[in-house]
């Protein structure tokens, strides 16, 4: 049996057996809180949204600009290699 966690509960409503409070904490492993509508606690802090362009004095001063640069990066898809789209054929 895993350990138990600290999870943060989502809405309002029954988890694990007691109405609780959006937000409140609950301690359980991570088998029951499959089925809870609960989020595991991070020790991550909150995540910021970027409004604005990233070359913007303001948004690169926060040093918030070269993380979203670098999270955009690894998160894009590389286009194929070939220049024709799929499925066209050679014209001959």
């Amino acid at each position: 049996m895993s350990e138990k966690q600290e999870y943060t509960v989502k809405a309002d409503g029954w988890v694990a057996g007691k109405w609780r409070p959006k937000g409140s904490t609950v301690p359980m492993t991570s088998a029951e809180a499959k089925y809870e509508n609960v989020a595991l606690e991070t020790e991550e802090g909150p995540k910021v949204e970027l409004t604005g362009s990233l070359d913007d004095p303001t948004v690169k001063s926060t040093g918030l600009a070269e993380k979203a640069k670098a999270e955009t990066t690894k998160r894009s898809r590389r286009a194929p290699s070939s220049s024709k789209a799929v499925g066209q054929k050679k014209n001959s």
